[in-house]
């Protein structure tokens, strides 16, 4: 070359010439495999745009986003640092640990190109990244199922995330750092993926044994199916995991870890082990993995943070905290919506209260429960104190309605306050278009029930005078026997609060008390199951290409 190179110097100059004009046409032009990958990417977007996949039936899943993206960038490649692809790779790969699939976010896709020698599987690398990116993105902040599709009756409104701006911030944010900071930062959220690793962890050694039914089981009594009893709750930790102790007498240890065992599934924890306690203990381990899983799915569907002052209410729990910057101001049995008439899940601001209130029935309830008693029984009004209006405000005498007719379901029914009214001495008013409201009820007996879904939606409050007194929070005007005084006066009184909680209504069927205890309700309404298979389906893509929200089903 150098000889040829001297030649063309001393021999030829106009072929010197135009070699180094090659040469330096060469050196001037960009690197032919970074301008194959970026015209490459350019070729799978544009089919993208076109088909609303690849050519070689690869689902890309955020079709409009993962469009967007790349032509925001001019078709560069977003995946061009190694050590950023292995970030990312192990956190699909770590997705269980919050009860998601790994198989959802391109994982054997990835895996099989990461070591990419064509210009064409780096593209579909580079794509498959991208879009694994912002589909697990938009599910660990949004949630990946949309619980209006469920019929879950969950009327929050969830995070609206925006997934291709966090792809911008990986220039210069660890990958782990960036979903650290993503993840639910609840607390009660993380507890709840500690339980589903230990669940997991019980579930590979084989979980627990069926416990036969049989006569029900007491403190002092002797029976064979004592020391399953024994090795069931050790494994779950109520009897202390790894105890040896194979009594089949029933003492006072077992008592003690059959009360908690109780305590934490929401039935009468008086000790005695009948049906429901034996169900109870049957449950395998796989259906509480399942149970964890879509608790965690439904923290996701929650805003990023409550409010620092608020009223919770666990629908599966019949259980009321009100919470002052994480300090547990109190806590109230609650009753809650039959399943036929379920109690929605949505938040609202408490905005005042009611001494005395008046009910004005609703129309569900009118239609549905009050005409159909009135018709069999006219004295129903007489027994419940309820009087009728006209539409034009006229009371009217229930002797002289045709209650055959129509008209009827167009008159208004009030109860007047007084010791019979369905919301007892105290209403907690918070606006909402379900007519749900917080209230006493007259009864009070039924607070002594493990399983309390009696309601017609509405959420029925025990020690409502107590609750009232930490709301107030007025010991001069409002204290505890002033309150009692003005409610025996019988007569209606609306006392606004001065400061405002937040009220949320929620449903969770797994959780973790503030000591650390793991809780099992009862999925009262049925909605667990459906969750469940929505959560463990494929992502659905955006077929027709429309854009839609980055959160796609």
């Amino acid at each position: 070359m150098k000889g040829i190179f001297n030649w063309l110097i001393f021999r030829d100059c106009p072929g010197f010439l135009i070699l180094l004009a090659v040469l330096l046409f060469f050196g001037a032009t960009p690197l032919p495999a970074q301008t194959s990958l970026s015209e490459n990417i350019r070729e799978k977007v544009k089919l993208l745009e076109g088909n609303g996949s690849l050519n070689n039936g690869d689902d890309i899943f955020c079709v409009s986003s993962v469009i967007d993206v790349y032509k925001k960038r001019a078709y560069r490649a977003v995946w061009s640092d190694p050590k950023r692809i292995s970030q990312f790779t192990e956190i699909i790969e770590e997705s269980y640990q919050h009860g998601l699939t790994p198989s959802d976010y391109h994982l054997s896709e990835i895996k099989e190109l990461l070591a990419s020698k064509t210009i064409d599987q780096k593209g579909r690398l580079d794509l498959f990244l991208t879009d694994a990116f912002l589909l697990f993105t938009a599910h660990i902040t949004s949630g990946k199922v949309d619980p209006k599709s469920i019929g879950a009756q969950w009327h929050l409104a969830r995070t609206n995330s925006e997934p291709s701006k966090y792809l911008e911030e990986i220039v210069h944010t660890p990958i782990p750092d960036l979903f650290d900071r993503l993840y639910p930062q609840n607390r009660n959220y993380n507890l709840l993926r500690e339980k589903l690793a230990e669940y997991r962890a019980m579930a590979e050694k084989g979980g627990w044994g069926k416990i036969e039914s049989g006569s029900m089981l007491k403190p002092g009594m002797t029976d064979q199916r004592i020391p399953l009893v024994r090795k069931r709750l050790a494994v779950t930790g109520e009897m202390g995991r790894g105890t040896a102790d194979t009594s089949a007498f029933y003492d006072r240890d077992l008592l003690a870890a059959v009360v908690l065992f109780q305590q934490r599934n929401g039935l009468e924890a008086l000790g005695n082990i009948g049906p429901e306690t034996t169900y109870a203990l049957n449950i395998p381990v796989e259906e509480r993995i399942k149970t964890l899983e879509v608790n965690l799915e439904r923290w996701r569907w929650l805003p990023v943070e409550f409010s620092p002052y608020y009223l919770l209410v666990n629908i599966a729990n019949f259980e009321l905290e009100l919470i002052d910057h994480e300090r547990l101001l109190s806590v109230h049995k609650v009753i809650v919506g039959r399943p036929y008439r379920k109690t929605p899940v949505f938040s609202s601001t408490l905005q005042y209260l009611v001494i005395n209130p008046i009910w004005t029935v609703p129309a569900t309830i009118r239609n549905n429960d009050l005409i159909p008693e009135i018709r069999k029984d006219l004295r129903t009004l007489e027994k419940k104190k309820i009087n009728v209006y006209s539409a034009e405000g006229k009371k009217l005498n229930p002797d002289s309605v045709n209650w055959g007719s129509q008209s009827v379901y167009s008159y208004t029914y009030r109860q007047e306050a007084g010791r019979m009214n369905a919301l007892g001495a105290l209403k907690f008013y918070f606006p909402n278009s379900y007519n749900v409201y917080l209230h006493d009820t007259p009864q009070k007996e039924l607070f002594e029930r493990s399983q309390r879904a009696f309601s017609t939606g509405c959420i029925r409050v025990q020690d409502p005078v107590d609750l009232a007194v930490i709301l107030l929070n007025d010991s001069v005007n409002w204290s505890k026997s002033r309150i009692q005084k003005a409610i025996k006066t019988n007569q209606t009184q609306t006392v606004m609060l001065r400061r405002k909680p937040e009220v949320y209504l929620l449903y969770w069927t797994a959780w973790v008390d503030r000591t650390g205890q793991l809780h099992f309700g009862r999925d009262l309404y049925n909605r667990d199951s459906m969750l469940y298979e929505a959560l463990k389906a494929r992502p659905v893509y955006e077929a027709d290409g429309v854009k839609k929200r980055e959160l796609v089903r």
